[in-house]
């Protein structure tokens, strides 16, 4: 996948972007309602029954556009649900931008620090990014006695390393930062992450069903993460989930759950999504229903976190 690399006032940045070569390629992309249909994927997945209701198109003529643009590798299908009573295909395109290269012309070196470094981390946040600005907020537990366990918030500092990664990506556009008691996660209309397990943090309790990768809440004080794929079981206090997964109430925004058993294990989260994300991301292919389990590992002895595994 090649680069497009955009220069702004706000900063540099990059987007996925495919070479096309050949003319039946660069004529799918000559016609508007196609270029109207990318537009509408690069937005959400969809269906094309519902592409037809957005556009304002009717379905057969909706059918011949999405049938050209994946015949020729601009759109490929994502997963298929059941409908209305039939089969609905949901197509994405394969890149955020296209591209023809002159064969023959010259290349120039560029800084490898925001093409390589944050490839992955910008994959994985791109639903977040919004014309170079982070649309988000980053939610941690209050420090304060709350909830029905009145529990102390003590990992909310950790959501600083995120941010000043997360800055690499784009520009923070005023206050980003929430306490856990200032919002109702079901009915905020944003994207979040969330920085905290399910004790210290009560949005994270609050979506806990809909994660991949989820805590065992039938037991306070909630000190195990349950695997939804495998169906294992883990305790150890450096055990850490990084999931992320649609709003379940608004389908435009993401949640991106940082969190650990205790605060060894929420630390090692952040520091395998901040700092070893090529390593705990490398296999991640914009799937919107997603989680990691991760432990942290001390390697010079010193009793501290400097290295992140990937469990599962």
């Amino acid at each position: 996948m090649a680069k497009l690399i955009k220069k702004t006032k706000k900063g540099t940045f990059s987007k996925d972007t495919k070479l096309i070569n050949d003319l039946d390629s660069l004529n799918a992309l000559s016609n508007q309602t196609r270029l109207d249909i990318l537009e509408e994927l690069s937005k959400n997945t969809d269906y094309p029954s519902n592409l037809a209701k957005n556009l304002c198109i009717s379905e057969q003529n909706i059918h011949y556009h999405i049938k050209m643009l994946e015949s020729r590798g601009i759109i490929e299908k994502v997963t298929e649900e059941f409908r209305g009573g039939s089969l609905a295909k949901f197509y994405r395109p394969v890149a955020d931008s296209f591209a023809y290269e002159i064969p023959g012309t010259k290349e120039l070196p560029v800084d490898n620090s925001y093409v390589e470094e944050y490839e992955n981390l910008k994959k994985f946040f791109r639903p977040f990014i919004t014309d170079g600005t982070l649309d988000m907020k980053i939610a941690v537990g209050s420090p304060d006695p709350h909830g029905p366990n009145q529990v102390r918030g003590r990992d909310g500092h950790l959501a600083i390393d995120l941010a000043c990664k997360l800055g690499n990506l784009g520009h923070f556009d005023g206050s980003k930062v929430v306490l856990d008691t200032e919002i109702d996660i079901l009915e905020e209309d944003n994207n979040l992450v969330l920085v905290g397990g399910p004790l210290t943090n009560l949005l994270t309790s609050k979506i806990n069903g809909y994660l991949p990768v989820r805590f065992d809440m039938e037991k306070f004080p909630y000190r195990a993460i349950n695997s939804r794929r495998t169906g294992e079981t883990y305790h150890e206090a450096s055990i850490g989930v990084i999931n992320k997964i649609r709003h379940p109430n608004y389908d435009d925004n993401f949640i991106v759950v940082v969190a650990g058993i205790r605060n060894k294990g929420t630390r090692a989260a952040v520091k395998g999504l901040a700092e070893k994300n090529k390593k705990i991301l490398r296999d991640y292919e914009k799937e919107e229903h997603w989680g990691r389990i991760v432990v942290g590992q001390d390697l010079d002895g010193d009793g501290k976190i400097d290295d992140v595994k990937v469990v599962e």
